[in-house]
């Protein structure tokens, strides 16, 4: 994806007045806004955890179907392996069988699997991303403000990045 000059310039003058924010604000209202930013962005990053620690617990819950999806798709291996090994008579019709017997091993186990894992995507991937990000901002020592700022300026030279590489 490409971006224009003027994308990109607009989005460093937002990191420009964002991070240079405090030296034009009256010290008093600079408190005032940091420490509204600090209870949004907290209320943000309890949420998160909140979700994180959910789906912690729904996988310690969920530890028995992911045990036997794991076994099953080992024993399903295993079982293709073995067939392929037999050379006597009969080789095509255990070949055959083996197949069936590692397609029925493989597919339980890797639906069961998936169907435990594909609900853990969201709160471990766009968690994880928010949590390092509200963790940021709450910490930043010119205050949420100026680290959204701060973002924002990575966020342009990531868009300066993609134009450099793209064909």
């Amino acid at each position: 994806m490409t971006f224009t000059e003027m994308q990109i310039l607009y989005c460093q003058v937002f990191a420009a007045a964002f991070m240079g924010w405090d030296y034009f604000m009256p010290k008093r209202c600079r408190q005032w806004l940091d420490e509204r930013a600090n209870r949004y962005f907290g209320g943000v990053q309890r949420n998160v955890d909140k979700d994180i620690g959910d789906a912690f617990q729904f996988l310690i819950e969920n530890r028995f179907k992911v045990l036997v999806s794991i076994i099953f798709l080992l024993l399903g291996y295993v079982s293709l392996k073995l067939g392929s090994l037999y050379t006597g008579q009969f080789s095509a019709e255990v070949a055959f069988f083996s197949g069936l017997v590692f397609l029925f091993f493989s597919a339980g186990g890797f639906l069961t699997l998936m169907n435990v894992l594909i609900q853990l995507v969201v709160p471990f991937g766009a968690g994880g991303l928010f949590r390092i990000v509200t963790t940021f901002l709450t910490r930043t020592e010119k205050g949420p403000i100026a680290g959204i700022g701060f973002l924002a300026l990575l966020v342009s030279f990531a868009m300066r990045y993609a134009n450099q590489t793209s064909i």
